[in-house]
């Protein structure tokens, strides 16, 4: 093997993309700002009256790599509360101002089906 080959030290900090999971240095180049409504409750869907739990944030995709198998994941960046993650999300449902997204989210060590409705909102100035 030459000199100078083989695996090369990441450049950022190891512990920091556990911590925020989003690369440093890496720039997010259009950001959708969305108030998103959860419309299940640990799988079981909930009805279209009554309250819902919602939050407002930048809409992001990442993506995690667990035993070489990467998977898309749909985050809720600067919420006013902890969010979840939507894991393996597929877009079901496109409006002019709303998209419905399906996923996984994992709730201690159990999955379960997830769908997050998202209006889009104006972007902060």
């Amino acid at each position: 093997m030459k000199k100078g080959h083989g695996t090369a030290a990441a450049p950022w900090p190891q512990g920091q993309l556990r911590r925020t999971g989003i690369l440093p240095r890496t720039g997010i180049l259009y950001s959708m700002r969305v108030r998103v409504m959860l419309e299940r409750d640990r799988g079981e869907f909930l009805a279209s009256y009554g309250p819902k739990t919602t939050a407002t944030g930048e809409l992001h995709l990442t993506y995690r790599t667990a035993r070489n198998r990467r998977v898309a994941v749909l985050q809720l960046l600067g919420a006013e509360r902890a969010w979840p993650n939507l894991y393996d999300p597929k877009l079901v449902d496109l409006s002019a101002n709303r998209m419905r997204f399906v996923g996984a989210e994992r709730t201690g060590t159990a999955w379960h089906v997830q769908e997050w409705t998202c209006e889009l909102l104006p972007l902060r100035s």
